[in-house]
């Protein structure tokens, strides 16, 4: 017998909560920054070059994670919504039925 699939809306919200700390900590990372300084202080070396090309490889790697977190957290968020209001939904269906006008199977 198959188990029975239960979702916790808190659970969800929490998970995005976590997931919006994340990304936010991710889109303030300097990484970019430090790898420019970096290249900066090596303008005469290929060093440098090679510093710009990782910063910038870098930066758009954090910002797509960014993205994807930001999205998940909202997806998250989404998701326990529904789920509220289809529980809630049902719970309001199920009081408006008359179990005594049922008859038994």
């Amino acid at each position: 017998m198959a188990s029975s699939l239960r979702v916790d809306p808190s659970a969800l919200c929490a998970s995005a909560a976590t997931d919006a700390k994340v990304a936010c900590f991710m889109s303030e990372l300097p990484v970019a920054q430090s790898m420019t300084r970096a290249a900066g202080d090596l303008a005469d070396l290929r060093s440098g070059s090679a510093c710009r090309f990782v910063g910038d490889v870098l930066d758009g790697a954090a910002r797509g994670l960014t993205d994807e977190l930001s999205t998940h957290s909202e997806r998250l968020v989404a998701a326990a919504q529904r789920y509220r209001r289809g529980d809630e939904d049902l719970g309001r269906r199920l009081g408006m039925t008359d179990c005594h006008s049922m008859t038994p199977p």
